[in-house]
């Protein structure tokens, strides 16, 4: 909200009122003489006599209406020493506005506790025009989402939020706070020329978020990492997680050049010894992840400190029910563990999941996964003519069962006679 400048009859010199009251603000030579800002009443005047009154002597509404007449008749210096001495309290925020306003455009933009903390003021209570943004935009430090709000009204009036965006994102990297314009920020920050340091710290926190704490991203990251790695520049390792699961959640929108960009990935995070669920959406159209398509794989995610033990039983039909077996998850990255097993038709898995925490161990998640059915689009390979095998018996269709017992045999035949190991 744009303050208005427009003077009142009452601003003008009191000009309503009593006629037998007359008031006027003393002189700069007054103040020198040990009466600064003294009022002078008719009555009184009259008697000789001048009532002298410091800042800190004078109450609360009559200092508030001291200052207004000292800013309304142009002594913004006066005004601005009283405040300084007294504080800005129960000044009304208009008054505020044109003060703060005129002294920077008198003085430049100079960064001032007090002045800071006037401006601060006036906006809480909706009042600013374009200097008192640009001067909160360059050195105003606040919380998050008080420096958010900053933002959003100079956005509104086309002010540079360039330097008040970096500081926004790094308080956000080093605070952990949250607010819901970090995306529209980050954006701003890029447009005007964002530092690295800063940009890649956001781009792995975000990934982070994403990946380990499960949530929703904005496209407009995975785009930024895009952008930085056309520009060669090395990208944490979380974003390259983040980057190969958000493509795997979202194939349609691969091209080219992002399919260029998911082998390698892959690649590195494969030679790190590490694997999770969705790697089996690739396993179709890259070669070297076919081998995650007979896999079936349980994702837990495990708080700082603890580890997590999963407790299964694998029921095939026909088999009398059995023990449990345990076993602690492979903790893949920052407490994303991963537990794969190989299904064949008709298995079922039962699992339970402990997080266990020093001596303390606790129940956390329980489950039921299961194959019980053939996709007409999986690549032919032994793990698949075993499942049919075991499709066809379920289904008691032997003639089917035998002749893909025949194609089993007569590949394995072939591959040990033609392929050696290296």
């Amino acid at each position: 909200e744009h303050q208005d400048d427009q003077e009142t009859e009452d601003e003008r010199g009191f000009r309503q009122g009593d006629k037998n009251r007359s008031w006027s603000v003393g002189s700069a030579d007054d103040a020198d003489a040990g009466v600064g800002g003294c009022v002078r009443e008719g009555p009184d005047h009259q008697h000789g006599q001048a009532v002298a009154e410091q800042p800190e002597q004078t109450e609360g509404g009559s200092f508030a209406e001291l200052v207004r007449i000292m800013v309304v008749r142009g002594m913004h210096e006066k005004a601005y020493e009283w405040i300084k001495l007294r504080g800005g309290e129960g000044v009304e925020a208009k008054i505020i506005v044109r003060l703060c306003s005129r002294l920077i455009s008198l003085e430049g933009m100079t960064e001032n506790a007090v002045m800071t903390a006037l401006i601060f003021m006036a906006f809480k209570a909706g009042k600013y025009d374009e200097n008192l943004l640009l001067y909160l935009c360059k050195f105003f430090r606040g919380t998050s989402k008080e420096m958010r709000d900053i933002w959003k009204a100079a956005e509104s009036f086309g002010v540079d939020t360039y330097e008040l965006s970096e500081r926004i994102l790094v308080q956000m990297l080093y605070t952990g706070a949250h607010v819901g314009e970090k995306i529209a920020i980050f954006k701003r920050y890029i447009s005007g020329g964002a530092k690295l340091d800063v940009e890649l710290a956001f781009l792995a926190q975000n990934s982070y978020d994403y990946f380990v704490r499960d949530k929703v991203t904005d496209p407009y990251i995975l785009e930024d990492m895009q952008r930085a790695m056309e520009r060669q520049e090395e990208l944490p390792y979380v974003c390259k997680l983040a980057y190969t699961k958000f493509y795997a959640e979202n194939r349609k929108l691969i091209d080219e050049t992002i399919s260029r960009w998911l082998l390698l990935f892959l690649r590195e995070i494969l030679d790190q010894g590490s694997y999770f669920p969705y790697f089996k959406e690739y396993a179709e159209n890259i070669a070297f992840m076919r081998q995650f398509a007979d896999k079936t794989m349980v994702e837990y995610h495990v708080k700082e400190g603890s580890k997590a033990q999963i407790h299964y039983l694998i029921e095939r039909e026909g088999q009398q029910e059995g023990e449990y077996e345990k076993e602690e998850m492979q903790d893949m990255f920052h407490g994303v563990c991963v537990k794969q097993f190989i299904l064949f038709f008709g298995e079922r898995l039962q699992y339970y999941i402990t997080e266990v925490d020093g001596e303390k161990e606790q129940l956390t998640v329980s489950g039921t996964l299961s194959r019980n059915e053939t996709s007409a689009d999986q690549k032919e390979s032994k793990y698949q003519l075993i499942n049919d095998i075991a499709t066809g018996r379920n289904l008691h269709d032997y003639d089917t069962m035998e002749k893909l017992l025949n194609e089993y045999f007569e590949q394995d035949y072939l591959v040990n006679e033609f392929f050696r190991m290296i």
